[in-house]
């Protein structure tokens, strides 16, 4: 009796363990993982592209040490996991989807063969954009004459769809009619170039301008006539002084926000042009070299030349975030509810997380964009700077 209780208990455990199989390499990406017996570092800065025009997802991450083969998992939603979508030997792959703004999942590991491979890499996840802008017109060329340029820092517009264009080695900012027809040309900087420019609801223009024994920011009326000049250049780091004015914007109160970008600053003042106050040069959230900047929803965003960080502030001066839209930006304008950056050679719409929407004028813009402008139409207005050239993208 008792050998036969020990024949049925080894009978047990060898349906239970012995005919078991060795667990094999899968395509799911999600069953418990082979022990490698060669262990070796898995992917790291594993990346899709995100909001780039057209059908193809770009997949790409750093070339790991050891490693032969490279295996690419992507989820597949009515499976509910991941799937294994290509193997190669390079570190960049190309998914061809179909659906525009649809976020699609990656994770990559490195298969050498069954007994030397890595962990699966972070997931990152990418997506691509329907082209909403198409280019409708450009005007301008190089030189000194009327609707002639020589390096257009920034553009505004009206609530007429009437376009200003500011020229950092030209004392004057140009208007031209939505068509780009060339109007009218005002205010003689004192000598000095015009840099930002925004206008305030009573119709009056602020400026910045490049002068380096006077003041450097101009308030102008409806006709053109300087108001208040104040803000001086190089004059240290007191309030209201300024190293290296770029762009400006103003709020809901007709209060002024202009960007220092030699001091790392953003100082407010009043619409008569009384300081309030300054933020952003100071603590881990410092700003660096920024150059843009927009009012969105009682929020500041500030742009950076050298990074693709945009800081976000609250109209008091507080820090808030940073979002990262991918590129460093020379511009940064909103339409109400997005986010424009001007890059190199394209702009950049997000969402105010920073969530790239889609990527505009990319073969139509051939240098960096630091001026841009969001007409009442919906129409986007771009400095196309070392083209010499204002290049206008209308909706679909």
């Amino acid at each position: 009796m008792l050998k036969n209780l020990k024949l049925i208990i080894v009978i047990i455990l060898f349906t239970a363990y012995g005919c078991k199989k060795e667990a094999s390499n899968n395509n799911t990406g999600n069953k418990p993982a082979e022990v490698p017996i060669t262990k070796i570092d898995r992917p790291i800065s594993v990346s899709a592209t995100k909001g780039v025009w057209g059908t193809k997802v770009v997949i790409s991450w750093v070339a790991i040490p050891l490693a032969k083969k490279y295996q690419v998992f992507k989820y597949d939603d009515a499976a509910k996991q991941y799937i294994l979508f290509k193997e190669t030997q390079e570190t960049t792959v190309d998914d061809l989807v179909g659906n525009a703004l649809v976020k699609y999942f990656y994770k990559v590991k490195v298969y050498n063969s069954t007994t030397e491979f890595s962990d699966f890499s972070d997931i990152d996840y990418g997506y691509t954009s329907g082209k909403t802008y198409n280019k409708y017109t450009s005007f301008g060329s190089e030189g000194y004459a009327i609707k002639q340029f020589q390096f257009a820092t920034n553009v505004e517009t009206d609530n007429f769809g009437n376009i200003y264009v500011s020229d950092e080695n030209i004392p004057r900012i140009q208007k031209f009619d939505p068509e780009g027809n060339y109007i009218e040309n005002f205010f003689n900087a004192s000598g000095s170039g015009t840099r930002g420019m925004c206008f305030l609801p009573n119709g009056n223009i602020v400026v910045t301008h490049i002068n380096e024994s006077s003041n450097n920011i101009s308030i102008l009326s409806p006709d053109r006539k300087v108001i208040k000049s104040f803000g001086p250049l190089g004059q240290g780091d007191g309030d209201g002084k300024f190293g290296n004015t770029r762009q400006i914007c103003s709020d809901n109160e007709s209060n002024i926000y202009v960007v220092d970008q030699l001091r790392n600053s953003v100082q407010k003042f009043n619409k008569d042009g009384n300081f309030l106050l300054k933020f952003g040069n100071s603590g881990a959230s410092s700003l660096d070299h920024p150059w843009g900047i927009c009012y969105l929803k009682d929020k500041i965003y500030v742009s950076s030349s050298t990074t693709s960080f945009v800081n976000v502030y609250s109209i008091s001066g507080s820090y808030i975030k940073s979002i990262n839209v991918g590129a460093p930006g020379y511009c940064v304008k909103t339409d109400g509810e997005s986010l424009f950056i001007g890059s190199s050679a394209y702009v950049i719409k997000t969402d105010v997380n920073g969530e790239v929407i889609e990527k505009i004028g990319i073969g139509d813009l051939t240098s960096v964009s630091p001026g841009i402008a969001i007409s009442t139409k919906g129409d986007l207005i771009v400095t196309d700077m070392y083209a010499n050239r204002i290049v206008v993208f209308k909706r679909k």
